[in-house]
């Protein structure tokens, strides 16, 4: 499945999406939600924490590979070395759970 996430470890604790545009940027185009931010998501433990893990869409599914290439294995910081694959999702738990719908979307005759 053809994907336009990348998968990074190795982020500093305190490393900023701004931080992780910057160093990505030159696989491609990073893509944007609704607000015009830029799409990374840095992975927090429960209480907060970034885990020094995280996600950055790409605009483009050609990126992925471009991104492996010119940023795996390069540091975003003195001693931050990152390891950069290609996103892999898992469904967590085992059956599907519809949505459920709320009251007013049932139409009455």
């Amino acid at each position: 499945e053809n994907t336009p996430h990348v998968y990074v470890q190795g982020f500093p604790k305190d490393v900023t999406a701004k931080e992780i545009q910057e160093h990505f940027k030159k696989a491609g185009i990073i893509a944007t939600d609704i607000s015009g931010r830029p799409r990374i998501k840095i992975y927090k433990d429960k209480q907060g924490t970034p885990k020094g893990d995280g996600l950055v869409t790409y605009m483009k599914v050609e990126s992925v590979p471009l991104a492996i290439q010119f940023v795996d294995q390069t540091e975003i910081r003195p001693g931050f070395k990152l390891t950069v694959q290609k996103a892999e999702f898992q469904q967590k738990g085992e059956k599907f759970i519809e949505k459920k719908h709320k009251k007013a979307d049932i139409k009455f005759k």
